[in-house]
């Protein structure tokens, strides 16, 4: 499916799937093997113009080499959530990295890199969108939850 980004038409499309999550009836995936579940909440920066999502959930186990990430871009492009590299697991941090491939509202794809990078005791989250062949970021913080241990 093709999302539309630059206006609300992505959000609002995907706006029930925060409350899915927190209604706690959105499976991300095998969560009983999970060690870790974190729902992130970002904050809605205008200047994202839609690149950057509202709120993130990974589950992954630690010292693994993937996690499971879904948000409401991830689900508009493959429709379901998405194994994506751990780039860093230590006793504070969590660092993911993933690529997508966007469509403006002008119809321009845009390809882009993500890395997202979870602080585990503070439960701080901040998060980059790098476009691909452009010199602009976008990025947003936020903060987390742990959904299990």
């Amino acid at each position: 499916p093709k999302a539309e980004f630059g206006g609300t038409g992505l959000r609002s499309k995907y706006s029930g799937w925060a409350f899915a999550i927190s209604a706690g009836l959105f499976v991300i995936g095998p969560a009983a093997q999970a060690n870790a579940i974190y729902e992130c909440t970002m904050n809605d920066e205008t200047t994202n113009r839609g690149w950057v999502p509202t709120k993130v959930v990974v589950s992954y186990d630690p010292g693994a080499q993937k996690a499971l990430v879904s948000d409401e871009l991830i689900l508009s492009v493959f429709g379901e959530p998405r194994l994506v590299d751990i780039r860093a697991d230590t006793e504070k941090r969590l660092t993911l990295e993933w690529e997508l491939s966007l469509q403006s509202r002008s119809g321009l794809r845009v390809g882009f890199s993500y890395l997202l990078k979870i602080q585990k005791q503070t439960k701080t989250a901040v998060i980059n969108a790098f476009p691909k062949l452009y010199s602009d970021r976008f990025g947003s913080t936020g903060t987390c939850k742990v959904m299990a241990d």
